[in-house]
């Protein structure tokens, strides 16, 4: 047997890892990863679009990094996956910062500053493309003065540009509006992505000068109506995995925009689930890990899973960050724990904003037999009794018949995906106290003393539509009673 060294064709190699999946918005995440892992406290991303020309520039004020250490980081697998990590590390492969680059410019450049003194690396695709050489160019000072945005590099921090950037836009269409919605599309995901470190104040990232971007928090936990279930710990040796699940609030308690806002981009249905963080960096989100599917009944729910960054070889995590899988222990804990986590958000979901809930003479019968379920108007709701024994038998049998074609031709379909898809766009199916007082006003003029005050009580109690009274009938029937 003979050892043969095949060290990767420089030109092929870097092409082929320029599809390795990243987008603008999972590639800029990654060079914000080094960044904050460099102690970064403000974070300003600058791109200039010249006639197509995009050039994208990534300013921080971390820690920099001397030349030689610079050299080394423009490596590709600078780091072993395997080795322990600072807990405050959001890298893992050494390929984060090229790859990511790669995948969206041909040129990529690296300045570093420590104490004022600028060092400054460049790998270019097309000189590779040309030579096959793993050449990396090292600028001089006269270089580094003209490059883009390099007038916004502080005494001590990194700029990373990307140049000939042929990924960001889609060059199939004309016009500036792609340009700009990829834009806002990065911004959105940033706020997802580092809503932790924005909301407590860490770091701020801006765009061509912009205000700091604000955090988006999935789990809605400005709100008193958000629900927050007990918290679960899983040990894996001695490294922990804290689980944390929330219930976002019913649409009824939220005004229109602040419940679209909680949705998310993609909407309610789209980001239910898992939602996994890597030292508080959401990696991925609005999954159930292949548990169960996505429905309209838990799409309220979102759950929390904390990683240390020491867990990314049993979590499958992958390089760009994007993509995770659970291993078995959490797999099986997960599953302990998700019907539990459905529940809650069922109840939520389900609530139709009665102010009573132990309605016991109900508009509608629900019947649920071997997983069928099937809806029916009760027939011997007071009102609807009272009404039937005023008909002679045809007219009685007349009447019973149109009951069950209304129930039986209710709009299913279309309700649920009018419902399902915008609920908050349903007005509101409660009736007022005043309008409830002047109905009970009505019944016990038209019955007089036919019934007794505790008859009276219990009806207006225990029936729709008079439970939704948010007061005590018992008062307001006392006091009517004596003027019937």
């Amino acid at each position: 047997m003979k050892n043969v060294n095949l060290p990767p064709l420089a030109a092929s190699f870097t092409e082929s890892i320029r599809d390795i999946g990243y987008s603008l918005n999972t590639a800029v995440a990654d060079i914000i990863d080094n960044s904050i892992s460099a102690e970064a406290t403000t974070i300003d991303i600058h791109v200039k679009n010249e006639e197509g020309e995009i050039s994208l520039a990534i300013v921080d004020d971390g820690f920099g990094l001397e030349e030689n250490d610079l050299v080394s980081a423009m490596r590709l697998g600078s780091k072993n996956p395997l080795e322990e990590r600072n807990s405050n590390d959001l890298g893992r492969f050494g390929l984060g910062m090229k790859t990511a680059s790669f995948s969206q410019c041909r040129r990529l450049t690296v300045v570093s500053s420590m104490n004022g003194n600028k060092s400054a690396a460049q790998w270019d695709l097309h000189r590779i493309s040309k030579t096959n050489k793993w050449d990396l160019s090292v600028l001089d000072g006269n270089e580094i003065d003209q490059l883009y945005s390099i007038e916004n590099l502080s005494e001590n921090g990194t700029l990373i540009l990307w140049e000939n950037c042929d990924r960001i836009i889609d060059t199939t269409v004309e016009g500036r509006e792609v340009y700009f919605e990829k834009l806002e599309s990065l911004a959105s995901h940033l706020k997802l992505v580092f809503h932790r470190f924005f909301e407590n104040k860490k770091i701020k990232v801006r765009i061509n000068n912009g205000d700091a971007l604000n955090h988006f928090d999935p789990f809605g936990l400005k709100y008193d109506a958000t629900q927050r279930l007990p918290p679960e710990r899983v040990l894996i040796g001695d490294k922990i995995v804290d689980i944390q699940a929330y219930v976002l609030p019913h649409h009824s308690k939220l005004t229109t925009q602040e419940y679209n806002e909680n949705a998310g981009e993609g909407g309610y249905l789209k980001n239910q689930g898992f939602y996994v963080y890597r030292g508080k960096r959401l990696i991925i989100h609005g999954t159930w890990f292949r548990m169960k599917p996505k429905s309209e009944l838990a799409k309220l729910t979102r759950i929390k899973i904390d990683l240390p960054n020491n867990l990314d070889q049993e979590w499958k995590i992958d390089a760009m960050k994007s993509q995770a899988t659970p291993p078995q222990i959490i797999r099986n804990k997960l599953k302990t724990l998700i019907e539990k986590f459905f529940s809650k958000s069922k109840r939520v979901y389900t609530y139709k904003g009665q102010k009573k809930s132990n309605v016991a003479d109900s508009y509608w019968n629900r019947v649920s037999a071997r997983d069928n379920v099937k809806y029916s108007i009760n027939e011997n709701h007071p009102d609807i009794d009272d009404l039937a024994k005023s008909f002679n038998q045809e007219q009685l049998s007349e009447f019973r018949l149109i009951l069950k074609d209304i129930a039986l031709f209710f709009p299913t379909d279309m309700f649920f995906s009018d419902y399902g898809s915008k609920p908050e766009s349903f007005s509101d199916n409660t009736i007022s106290d005043e309008e409830l007082e002047e109905r009970a006003l009505l019944h016990m003029k038209k019955n007089n003393h036919d019934f007794t005050i505790e008859n009276y009580i219990s009806k207006y109690t225990n029936s729709e539509p008079f439970a939704q009274y948010s007061k005590s009938w018992e008062h307001f029937v006392e006091k009517n009673y004596a003027e019937l």
